[in-house]
């Protein structure tokens, strides 16, 4: 049998819904085991870097959702309707050069 991370065989375990081993019908029981040197509290400076970088992350999302709110709900619009209404104040004038070249 291959070694398995305690994380792979925690997931395995939750999706197959098993409780006991299939071989020797052993209840599957796991603890928790942590390093004797781990800290009682996480460090004040640890939080307080985890939260500056999650609220730079959303920051920078927001600053992305408006740029592309910027673009699509307002340049685009804006440039497609100036567009078509050249093109079209061209053909009522009868201003069409590019015409000329393809139908001479």
């Amino acid at each position: 049998m291959l070694p398995l991370s305690p994380d792979s065989l925690k997931s395995w375990l939750d999706t197959s819904k098993r409780t006991k081993c299939d071989v020797c019908k052993h209840t599957y029981a796991f603890t928790k085991v942590y390093s004797p040197n781990m800290p009682e509290t996480i460090p004040f400076e640890l939080v307080a870097d985890r939260v500056l970088r999650q609220t730079f992350k959303a920051a920078v999302m927001g600053v992305r959702f408006m740029y592309v709110s910027v673009i699509w709900l307002g340049i685009l619009p804006f440039l497609l309707a100036w567009s078509w209404k050249s093109i079209f104040y061209m053909v009522d004038t009868r201003y069409v050069p590019f015409l000329l070249l393809v139908f001479p």
